[in-house]
């Protein structure tokens, strides 16, 4: 979704009243941990890195963190607007 219209009107198809719908700014400050391990659990770089043998994956974090460590914390943010919505449950939902 990529409109709040669109949103409330997704909510409204789906049975739910008085959707509201609005942007918000979005921020998130992850630590070099917490980018490293996101980024080595999903999407393409976790199944790269799930190609690699146990000695090699060991090899390859410990490089990636003495890499990183050479970043400040605010090359580490991603911001970004995202939806957020609220809408009520019509009885009929509920049954």
């Amino acid at each position: 979704m990529d409109s709040t219209d669109k949103v409330r009107t997704l909510l409204l198809a789906a049975g739910y009243s008085d959707p509201a719908a609005q942007v918000m700014a979005w921020s998130d400050r992850p630590t070099i941990s917490e980018f490293v391990a996101r980024h080595t659990t999903l999407g393409a770089t976790s199944r790269r890195l799930a190609n690699l043998d146990a000695q090699e994956q060991a090899a390859f974090l410990v490089d990636i963190h003495r890499r990183l460590e050479t970043l400040t914390p605010d090359n580490f943010v991603d911001t970004g607007d995202v939806i957020v919505a609220t809408a009520s449950a019509n009885e009929s939902l509920h049954g």
